[in-house]
């Protein structure tokens, strides 16, 4: 689950938009490359706020892909680094 969020100056979260995603792997202790697309919003992130990017290896929403929950790793190998894309305008 990944979910993005605008956060105020006082620490307050508000959802913008999400998107479920499950890894489904016979090899739950390998590492998987994913590509995650937020829901399409239209949003506008006032001065002095920040995005905040969370992803959970659960939400009860959508409920668990398996019985029981696992944690997640995130990481970014020097050659494929991380980002998170945010169309502008």
């Amino acid at each position: 689950m990944a979910c993005l969020f605008d956060v105020n100056a006082f620490g307050i979260a508000r959802i913008i938009t999400h998107a479920p995603y499950t890894v489904l792997s016979d090899a739950p202790e390998e590492p998987a490359a994913v590509d995650i697309a937020l829901q399409v919003t239209g949003y506008d992130v006032r001065a002095g706020h920040r995005l905040m990017l969370v992803l959970d290896s659960v939400d009860p929403f959508y409920g668990p892909a398996a019985e029981t929950p696992g944690t997640i790793a995130v990481s970014s190998p020097d050659e494929d680094p991380s980002y998170l894309e945010i169309p502008l305008g």
